[in-house]
């Protein structure tokens, strides 16, 4: 299990953004405990289930075959998971499911993505926008994906009821201890 405790460091003469923060999850109610707790096990089942997972940057978006649908290509920075170099295209919904948000993937995001078999977005949310040492994702569609776009960043912020964070140097940790999903033909001898 993944366990993301931290603590909010500011230096009041330095600019405040999202750069100069160590975001905690620091709602101590039983929302940001719940909120807390559905982010780690939703970041398990990622780290189970992705076949590719990478960082890098969006290089071009384009409508796909099926109306619902689009193709981001992503040029890869670092592959941390899976046989993708050079470039990989996934797809991304243009209209979620119920109860999930509509990933935003514009040219010049970086991005950390989890890519089922298929290069499909896994659960079609299965991306993060990078920036300032951490993994963003809009929880609804109220806040933009990039956090310093939504946000005039202030010394007590607590982005736990509008972002799922993580920070990206543990992500990377836990992703070189987890194994990768076994593929259905592979069997053991």
């Amino acid at each position: 299990m993944i366990v993301f405790l931290t603590s909010l460091t500011v230096s009041a003469s330095e600019p405040i953004g999202p750069e100069s923060l160590e975001i905690p999850y620091q709602s101590s109610t039983a929302l940001g405990d719940t909120l807390r707790e559905a982010d780690e096990a939703m970041m398990d089942g990622y780290l189970q289930r992705a076949t590719t997972i990478a960082i890098g940057q969006v290089v071009a978006v384009r409508p796909g075959s099926f109306g619902n649908r689009e193709v981001a290509t992503l040029l890869i920075e670092e592959p941390l998971r899976g046989e993708q170099v050079g470039l990989v295209e996934f797809t991304v919904p243009q209209k979620p499911q119920a109860g999930r948000i509509q990933p935003s993937v514009i040219e010049g995001y970086q991005l950390l993505v989890f890519l089922d078999s298929n290069n499909t977005l896994l659960d079609d949310e299965g991306l993060f926008f990078l920036e300032g040492g951490f993994a963003w994702r809009n929880r609804t569609d109220r806040v933009f994906l990039r956090p310093s776009v939504d946000r005039v960043w202030a010394e007590g912020i607590d982005p736990t009821e509008d972002y799922v964070t993580f920070p990206v140097s543990t992500l990377r940790d836990e992703m070189l201890m987890s194994e990768p999903p076994r593929r259905w033909w592979v069997t053991s001898r």
